[in-house]
């Protein structure tokens, strides 16, 4: 896959959308979180994996944004690589978790 180069284009367009999004995800997983947790091992575990991965997922979210507002320049293209590989990671690992819970 052929990295493209992060333009100032973009950063504007995550500051645009990010934050909204952002905010309904807070919504979401709040009402999701707030829900009683089963009394079942295996959903209880798959509602924690859930959770787990909804924070993971806000974390990010908010490292994006915090990069898209920079406009000194002070973080280059290996800035964005990194939050993209994290998300990558937060993700595998919350679909592993979930898998181990099918089990």
């Amino acid at each position: 896959m052929k990295s493209l180069p992060v333009t100032s284009g973009l950063r504007a367009s995550i500051r645009r959308h990010l934050p909204k999004l952002l905010r309904k995800a807070i919504a979401d997983y709040g009402g999701f979180a707030a829900q009683p947790a089963p009394d079942d091992a295996k959903a209880f575990a798959g509602h924690q994996a859930a959770c787990k991965a909804a924070l993971a997922h806000l974390d990010t979210g908010t490292r994006l944004l915090a990069w898209a507002e920079k406009t000194d320049g002070a973080d280059d293209d290996g800035g964005i690589a990194r939050l993209i590989r994290r998300a990558e990671e937060a993700i595998a690992t919350a679909d592993a978790d979930l898998d181990a819970d099918e089990f």
